[in-house]
């Protein structure tokens, strides 16, 4: 084999996710939209699919935080998914009310975001207070 063969064998085999999990591309925020139910949202960021070989492939999807009822029955969950931007991997929230997408941004964009629906975003639960 010679040293191109060999060179495009080992591109193949990095590039096959030995390496561990792959994660979702920024670009994957395209199919998102308000109003979407949290199965659609989490349909989009699984933690696992199957390749067309019937290989099962782990990524870096979606995780749910404990979900909080507020005291005026609103049920809120945060949701957060690491995106690779192309040049590093940020952390992506996404809000859902009542079991539907309201709104989504970067984590260091949320203090606005936590002051009106009053959740604390860094406590390990994500409660609204």
């Amino acid at each position: 084999m010679g040293g191109r063969a060999w060179t495009a064998l080992l591109l193949l085999v990095l590039l096959s996710g030995c390496g561990g999990p792959m994660l979702w591309r920024e670009t994957s925020l395209n199919q998102v939209s308000v109003g979407m139910s949290k199965d659609e949202v989490l349909r989009l960021y699984p933690n696992h699919w199957t390749t067309s070989s019937g290989r099962r492939r782990d990524v870096e999807g979606m995780e749910i935080r404990p979900a909080r009822r507020t005291s005026n029955g609103r049920l809120y969950e945060v949701g957060e998914v690491v995106l690779n931007t192309g040049s590093n991997n940020v952390p992506y929230w996404f809000l859902f009310e009542n079991g539907r997408l309201i709104q989504w941004g970067r984590q260091r964009d949320w203090p606005a975001v936590a002051k009106h629906y009053k959740i604390d975003f860094d406590s390990p639960a994500a409660a609204p207070r």
